[in-house]
């Protein structure tokens, strides 16, 4: 009788140990498919993005709309209005005194992400509330980015 007993426990033990080993191995999947480039978009919610025509960007109107770029070279952030260099203590100024309804940013990928929520502090002072975040849908440049990490 004893044997019988404790080979019902090993059983029991075993069923167990194979149900919470696939279950581990399943989320593991899922989660890989999170982390490769490739996957990630067909994971996101379809959405209808607004279409470009070759006659401008959606979103504010062409003559008060500026796009402010910074690009990291070293350590130092350099900022341009429209290919024009400003210094990142004149960006408000420059912001205000445009009335400017509308922004198109580029930033460098290089850039944190607190000096992003800067950028768009500013604009929300210079009261913009039409802005564009500018990216590459260029799957070279995704494939170099994730050759970078």
């Amino acid at each position: 009788m004893r044997g019988i007993l404790g080979t019902d426990i090993y059983a029991g033990l075993l069923l167990l140990f194979i149900i919470l080993t696939s279950m581990l191995l399943v989320n593991t999947n899922e989660a890989r498919k999170v982390v490769t480039i490739g996957k990630v978009e067909s994971s996101l919610p379809k959405i209808q993005l607004p279409k470009g025509t070759a006659k401008g960007l959606p979103g504010g109107k062409a003559k008060n709309r500026i796009t402010l770029s910074a690009r990291k070279k070293g350590e130092e952030i350099r900022y341009f209005i429209d290919n024009r260099p400003v210094k990142y203590d004149d960006l408000a100024v420059t912001l205000k005194a445009g009335r400017v309804s509308s922004v198109r940013i580029r930033f460098d990928r290089r850039i944190s992400y607190g000096d992003y929520l800067k950028i768009l502090d500013l604009c929300k002072q210079a009261g913009i509330t039409d802005i564009i975040n500018v990216y590459t849908t260029n799957p070279e440049f995704r494939k170099s980015f994730v050759k970078s990490l």
